[in-house]
């Protein structure tokens, strides 16, 4: 998300908003072209590592936009823990493949946010447990990154989401709730 694509633009959005915008357009456009030469029953995976959830808030909608579902998620220790460049930064040593699959839109029945809230929260949490647990030793911030893979499985088999209200919830909500139940899960083990 480029701001300075925008420096000469004045309306009422600021330059991060249009930045933003644009960049999930793009990304749009291109998982509507896999989305138009993949398989019917075919699945793609990408890699994607962001500490941000609003950078997965930006994916989540330009798959759904492109009309996919996450179906799994793999994270895959990808940097040393003794790079130089990722010392003390709390980055992440790990990239998350994503596996994403043509979302059947037959059904566009809302689902209301509070009946698969708890859920996100069960499947981070249990996500995180299950890496905690493993021989392989993951840095914290890349259980709660690879908890939001199982947490957008849910969110985008289940869209669209809605509040009380009927309001549609941003992807961000339920990854925010995943990251709440991971940081949960984190201080009562620690």
């Amino acid at each position: 998300a480029n701001e300075s694509k925008f420096d000469d633009i004045s309306v009422d959005k600021s330059k991060s908003e249009l930045a933003e915008r644009d960049y999930e357009q793009k990304m749009t456009k291109i998982f509507d072209e896999m989305n138009r030469v993949l398989d019917n029953d075919g699945i793609f995976t990408l890699m994607f590592t962001h500490k941000k959830t609003e950078a997965w808030d930006t994916l989540t909608k330009a798959l759904i936009n492109s009309e996919f579902v996450v179906t799994a998620t793999h994270p895959v220790s990808t940097e040393s823990k003794h790079s130089l460049h990722q010392k003390g930064k709390n980055s992440a040593e790990s990239t998350i493949l994503l596996a994403s699959e043509k979302r059947d839109a037959k059904d566009e029945t809302s689902t209301l946010y509070e009946n698969i809230k708890r859920e996100t929260r069960q499947v981070a949490r249990r996500k995180a447990r299950e890496l905690d647990e493993r021989d392989v030793d993951f840095a914290k911030v890349d259980i709660i990154l690879a908890s939001f893979g199982p947490t957008l499985e849910i969110f985008t088999k289940n869209y669209p989401v809605v509040d009380d209200e009927g309001n549609e919830v941003a992807p961000q909500e339920a990854l925010d709730e995943a990251r709440s139940a991971v940081n949960d899960y984190l201080i009562e083990k620690y």
